[in-house]
């Protein structure tokens, strides 16, 4: 029996607002995309999505997405040897969009409030302003904390369109389209073999 070692290198930042994993694997960026491709086309995969180029990106069939539902956006670089994929889950491109435009109107409350109150403390006035640096703080909080109970609430979502990409792409779940045996990610010398 041939033992072969198959760990691609995979990491997953879960704290962040749009978690990322990464995984180096030994085919070609043409063979990433093309796989994927077929994978999505397939009549049982339970997603919809498309790939051009060097990158594919796979969201949650229309019957089960929620406001909730992730999207994951591919990313893959040719490598010496093999290609390195990053994945990245976020929120539906409109929700995203939403979440970031609320981020960015509380930072301006947070710069306008600042200028505003301490102009009207450098006139001898009543500061009143400065009450909203620490509310729009808040509602940034607030953001963030509405973006962890929005991947909680789609964790199962982010494991099935994860098991997708590594059921399509990891040499332990799948065989080339062809029908000849996958490449492995990691092959041990050949003394190590047993």
């Amino acid at each position: 029996m041939v033992e072969v070692a198959s760990e691609a290198r995979s990491t997953v930042d879960s704290a962040a607002m749009r978690p990322t994993f990464h995984l180096d694997l030994p085919l070609t960026c043409d063979e990433v995309i093309r796989r994927l491709e077929h994978s999505i086309a397939h009549a049982e995969c339970p997603c919809h999505g498309r790939a051009l180029s060097r990158h594919a990106e796979i969201w949650v069939d229309d019957a089960q997405r929620r406001i909730w539902s992730p999207w994951l956006s591919l990313t893959v670089e040719q490598r010496q040897q093999g290609c390195h994929l990053r994945g990245r889950f976020s929120p539906s491109p409109s929700v995203w969009t939403f979440f970031m435009f609320l981020d960015f109107f509380f930072a301006f409350l947070i710069f306008a409030g600042s200028l505003y109150g301490f102009s009207q403390w450098t006139l001898g006035h009543r500061p009143w302003a400065l009450i909203i640096p620490p509310l729009a703080a808040a509602g940034m909080v607030g953001v963030y904390l509405a973006s962890l109970v929005g991947q909680r609430l789609g964790a199962e979502q982010m494991k099935m369109l994860r098991k997708i990409v590594d059921d399509t792409l990891l040499p332990e779940h799948h065989a080339n389209l062809d029908g000849s045996p996958a490449p492995t990610v990691d092959e041990r010398p050949q003394s190590h073999r047993v």
